[in-house]
């Protein structure tokens, strides 16, 4: 897959593979959202991957891409607010939906 002069592109290009259940060529691009240089990109990508990974039940993989996104370098002081503070949440929020998926999976064995 060519990659896009716009990240945003990528976006919704994997949004739209999701949707039509390709999660493999979904994953190409969202990682290449992530190869963004800007760190809103990063943690979108990263995001992007985690949910998508996680609507397969690949929650140890979508857990490694949730905190991705949290190691994204962010300020409190100076980023609270911002949609990066939202980007982290829902990251957080990605990362209990795996542990919860990983305590289910680990319950029927």
């Amino acid at each position: 897959m060519p990659p896009s002069d716009h990240p945003s592109s990528n976006e919704l290009l994997g949004d739209l593979l999701v949707a039509h259940g390709n999660i493999e060529a979904a994953l190409q691009a969202y990682a290449e959202l992530e190869a963004s240089p800007m760190v809103e990109y990063k943690m979108r990508g990263a995001l992007a991957r985690g949910r998508a990974l996680l609507s397969k039940k690949k929650y140890s993989e979508a857990m490694a891409e949730f905190e991705k996104a949290l190691a994204v370098p962010f300020d409190t002081e100076t980023q609270k607010g911002t949609p990066l503070e939202t980007l982290r949440s829902a990251a957080g929020e990605g990362k209990t939906e795996c542990l919860a998926g990983m305590g289910r999976e680990g319950s029927t064995k």
